[in-house]
């Protein structure tokens, strides 16, 4: 049976008080440095730092609303969301942020915490840049690829014939300074509304420069919030590419894995594939319905040996484990995946390609 203090301390003049109260102390705090958050280590901005960032973002915007809400009383002084106060601005219920209640959302939304993924990241609102070319362990960019191909003939002194070609010779540079092949560029630039491959070039190569109605800035770094990305040295295209680690193992630990739904998977045997006949066997695969493929028997460019890579058709299928895991944020790409921040803290993070301009 609760006392007579904690009954009044839940009534709304209590409670308008305390938040009139902590209102008419954000500047002060904000100014004094109060909700800055430091990484837990110097010099490395972690997940868990961002999630931080996060909370005390929303918890500036909560303030700053209600703040907001004082000039907004009535004539008569009747406090927000009483009678004669004017207009109402409900609050969304808030979601409890404590371990379990999160892996109980995130079971709930049918994430695999069972199979951890490896996979890149990348800013939100990500578009396709400049052609580029890998070439002698260095990135040469143009307008095209033919133009690229002449800025390190020149650079190099030797003919194209005659250079060390990466793994993914082609690609594109992206807005957030990552090297990408033709395949991924493709679903870049789907998303971006930059274009679309197309014809017989389109179908065996994926992107072309000329697919593109406009070229991103290449480098340009981005304040959005992380979506996922295809894991580095995979060609991608049509979703996601990621690679399973073992849990608790130490490549999980330090590739910083993420989780993912999927309702109706597939599986694909992709021994003597070529890019070509993959990337026509998963558009078919999303075609009839399912959201994410196990392509087995899989060798990288470059590689020696075959492995297994899940091919993920949504990044909003995909979460960081210290995500929010909010229903309502569903359909997000924001890996994190709760709410979007109030300030800027910084800008992506990810590796970026080191251009030859």
């Amino acid at each position: 049976m609760p006392d007579f203090y904690d009954a009044f301390s839940g009534a709304w003049p209590a409670r308008m008080a305390r938040a009139a109260y902590d209102a008419l102390r954000l500047p002060g705090d904000v100014f004094a440095g109060r909700f800055a958050v430091r990484p837990e280590e110097d010099g490395q901005w972690s997940e868990a730092d961002e999630y931080r960032a996060r909370i005390a973002d929303e918890t500036i915007r909560s303030r700053a609303t209600d703040l907001a809400g004082l000039a907004m009383l009535g004539a008569s002084g009747a406090p927000r969301g009483a009678l004669g106060s004017g207009p109402v601005r409900r609050r969304k219920a808030e979601l409890p942020m404590d371990e379990a209640s999160r892996l109980s959302r995130a079971d709930d939304m049918g994430f695999r915490r069972d199979m951890p993924l490896k996979a890149g990241r990348a800013p939100q609102g990500e578009t396709v840049g400049p052609a580029a070319l890998s070439l002698e362990g260095r990135i040469f960019t143009g307008r095209t690829h033919s133009d690229a191909m002449s800025k390190a003939e020149r650079t190099l002194g030797m003919p194209f014939e005659a250079m060390r070609q990466g793994p993914i010779v082609d690609g594109f540079v992206t807005s957030a300074g990552r090297y990408v092949s033709r395949w991924e560029a493709e679903e870049i630039a789907r998303r971006a509304r930059q274009g679309e491959a197309s014809g017989i070039f389109g179908a065996t190569r994926g992107l072309a420069a000329e697919n593109l109605n406009r070229v991103g800035r290449a480098g340009s770094r981005s304040g959005s919030p992380d979506s996922a990305a295809t894991a580095a040295g995979f060609p991608g295209g049509k979703g996601v590419w990621a690679v399973p680690v073992s849990p608790g193992s130490a490549a999980s630990s330090q590739a910083a894995p993420l989780w993912h739904r999927t309702e109706r998977p597939g599986t694909l045997d992709a021994a003597n594939l070529a890019d070509w006949e993959i990337q026509a066997t998963l558009r078919e695969a999303f075609d009839a319905g399912h959201d994410a493929v196990m392509m087995k028997n899989y060798t990288r460019p470059g590689g020696k040996k075959p492995e297994t890579v899940i091919v993920v058709r949504d990044q909003a299928q995909l979460r960081s484990p210290n995500a929010a895991f909010d229903p309502r944020k569903r359909d997000s790409a924001d890996l994190l995946a709760g709410t979007l921040p109030f300030a800027v803290l910084g800008g992506w993070s990810g590796s970026r390609a080191r251009q030859d301009e």
